[in-house]
């Protein structure tokens, strides 16, 4: 694999320490080179090869499905391979492809549109005769995030910009317009249990709040009291049973969520120790548009403008929006997200899931007119065979977030996805969407002296799979980009973290 070299990826001071890195793939199950020998006869490249090998091909690489490959941002062979070419499950890794395919077609600046319309204009008295359409075009961010954690701040300037016009009083329906994203609200090969939970929240063209609720539970007044429950954001869409009470001080805390299928019944139960901080809890939501819908008309209210008619949403087999009822609509209020360049960060910084789904849909409909998660991948596969040079064959994707077991990839996949994009004309904007150890939230792994700040990774999580993949520059001032895919790891997560951190430490320390 020959990489090209680009200047928009700015390398980072470098410092000299020993390590090394090289050509060698080992067929899987042969032994490494003894260290002493290695250390007499070997090169810095064989040198690193060998603590590689030792590492990576250990007890661990016995039992685990191991691959990982290294290769140098100015060109060359790749510095080391282990089942490069072997297909594996990435988990979050996913979205490496998902980002860097948005950058290439949406561009950094591209913002998503949730707009309001009426089908009828409003009159002088400030009555709209008709309906009132919230129509979602994808945004992932209509939240709280970037408006100093008020959820519905952006409801809310919908609802002033209506009422600013006049209106006060719908005499038709409150209706959602979601028709902008096409096929089903959960990904292929999701775990069904998982649905509840946030990770595996629903996907909508008007999605709000991550379509998740917040349960903030506080302890009662005295031992053996009700738990306080309240949802963030405050709405009548989820009813809350709560069994929760309040225990001794010295109680850890227990607490358990139940949301059945179809349902916005959340169960909750469990106990909070007296005067303690409580517990919070996000939990998925049932139908998004129609949560959103709800929220919506609540925020109306609050701003002084009555709705009349039902809440609904508009007929999936209705007219497409570019055509019929629509062109007759009359937009009254629209919301612009933040750039795309922030909505990456928190799609692989965070690792949000839902986020990388609405983007996955957004490239399809804009790219394709396909609004669906297949029209997604079909303009990813582009993308990677036409622009970045990655074979087809080499790359199976199910989703856009890597929370499918359908999902394959190899190493070798992700190393030419991350050196074409350290030459992308959005080569910056991708680096930086990655998580930097010791300068990100969260980014508690590899904060010590050689790697922090130095790291620029991608991490991946699913049962008995781990992933870590992204840039380091070496000791001597030399860029790498290296893939590392660690599957049917029953020992769990920290164990394959363990296993990864070291092989980045080692890359940090290389020089030649």
């Amino acid at each position: 694999l020959m990489v090209a070299a680009g200047d928009s990826l700015r390398a980072q001071t470098g410092r000299r320490s020993e390590g090394s890195a090289a050509p060698v793939d080992l067929p899987a199950g042969t032994a490494a080179p003894a260290p002493a020998a290695t250390a007499i006869l070997g090169g810095p490249e064989e040198l690193l090869q060998a603590e590689l090998d030792r590492i990576l091909r250990g007890s661990a690489g016995e039992r685990a499905t191991i691959g990982a490959e290294v290769v140098p941002l100015d060109g060359g062979e790749p510095l080391y391979s282990l089942n490069a070419r072997k297909l594996l499950q990435p988990a979050s890794n996913v979205k490496l492809f998902t980002v860097a395919a948005a950058l290439h077609y949406l561009g950094p600046g591209f913002t998503f549109r949730t707009s309001v319309y009426g089908t009828a204009a409003p009159g002088p008295a400030g009555v709209l005769p008709g309906d009132l359409v919230l129509e979602g075009r994808g945004d992932p961010n209509l939240s709280g995030r970037f408006y100093g954690d008020s959820v519905p701040y952006a409801l809310d300037r919908l609802a002033a910009a209506l009422r600013a016009r006049g209106v006060t009083r719908v005499m038709g329906d409150l209706v959602a317009d979601n028709r902008y994203f096409e096929g089903p609200e959960m990904g292929e090969g999701w775990p069904w249990e998982a649905q509840q939970w946030s990770y595996a929240a629903q996907i909508d063209a008007l999605s709000f709040n991550d379509n998740t609720i917040t349960l903030v539970a506080l302890p009662g007044a005295g031992v053996g009291q009700p738990a306080v429950i309240r949802t963030v954001p405050e709405t009548r869409y989820v009813t809350v049973e709560s069994e929760l009470r309040t225990a001794s001080r010295r109680t850890t805390p227990s607490v358990w969520v139940k949301r059945d299928p179809e349902s916005n019944v959340i169960r909750v139960g469990g106990q909070v120790p007296l005067r303690g901080r409580g517990a919070s809890i996000a939990v998925s939501v049932d139908d998004p548009a129609r949560f959103a819908l709800t929220v919506f008309r609540e925020r109306l209210a609050r701003a002084g403008i009555t709705v009349v008619g039902d809440t609904r949403l508009l007929e999936v087999d209705a007219e497409r929006p570019e055509t019929g009822e629509r062109s007759r609509w009359i937009r009254l209020a629209s919301h612009e997200s933040p750039p795309l360049v922030e909505a990456v960060k928190v799609i692989n910084k965070r690792s949000q899931n839902l986020h990388a789904e609405q983007l996955l849909k957004t490239i399809g409909a804009e790219v394709r007119g396909d609004g669906s998660s297949n029209g997604g991948i079909a303009a990813i596969a582009d993308f990677l065979q036409n622009e970045a040079g990655v074979d087809r064959g080499t790359v199976y994707l199910a989703d856009g977030s890597g929370l499918s077991r359908l999902n394959l990839v190899t190493p070798q996949a992700i190393t030419r996805l991350l050196a074409h994009m350290s030459r992308h004309r959005y080569a910056r904007e991708f680096y930086q969407s990655l998580l930097v150890p010791g300068q990100d939230e969260h980014s508690w792994r590899l904060d010590e002296p050689r790697t922090r700040g130095n790291v620029h990774a991608k991490t991946g999580t699913v049962r008995y799979v781990s992933a870590y993949s992204g840039y380091v520059t070496a000791a001597n001032g030399e860029r790498l980009a290296f893939a590392i895919l660690v599957n049917n790891r029953p020992e769990g997560k920290a164990s394959s973290v363990q296993l990864e951190n070291a092989v980045v430490r080692a890359l940090a320390r290389f020089t030649r």
